[in-house]
């Protein structure tokens, strides 16, 4: 393109010059090197071949505004990604979080009551994992009425299983 339109060398407000400019800057922001296929280096590709075949006739305009719509389109899905990102570790601290408090509820009841084994393997397993989803639907509220009730119904089950083998 320079060496047939002169003008391309004197400013910044050739359209070449401003998709070459445009073309450096994505390429720069846009592309994986291990996976060429995807974002921005298809399009990239198919301005530099439609230049190519044509470089008089190039609709270089129309060229710069798919790359600019391509980058739009790639800023959106970022920030996508980054938003599914960030609440999947909210999510992971959520669930952390009300496995510990479980955990500590489940812990008091097997320090306070010497239980049968496999009562204890079920209050650390299948009980703790329910409390867990419990409080996590209830706003991490251990005083929830339905985190209290869970645990009320399982000291009495407790109790329960206490009175039968002091028999």
């Amino acid at each position: 393109i320079a060496v047939n339109d002169p003008k391309f060398l004197d400013g910044d407000t050739h359209p070449a010059r401003d998709l070459l400019n445009t073309m450096l800057d994505l390429g720069s922001r846009w592309i994986n090197p291990e996976q060429l296929n995807r974002g921005i280096f298809p399009t990239l590709q198919h301005s530099v071949r439609t230049i190519l075949k044509d470089p008089l006739g190039a609709d270089l305009i129309l060229l710069k505004n798919e790359l600019t719509r391509q980058e739009e389109q790639l800023r959106k899905s970022h920030s996508i990604m980054e938003k599914r990102t960030l609440e999947a570790e909210k999510g992971q601290a959520r669930i952390s979080q009300s496995r510990d408090i479980a955990k500590a509820a489940v812990n008091s009841l097997l320090e306070k009551y010497p239980l049968p084994s496999n009562v204890r393997v079920f209050l650390q397993t299948i009980f703790m994992d329910y409390l867990s989803l419990l409080l996590l639907r209830n706003e991490m509220d251990p005083q929830h009425p339905k985190c209290t009730e869970a645990l009320a119904h399982t000291v009495s089950m407790i109790e329960r299983t206490a009175e039968n083998d002091n028999e």
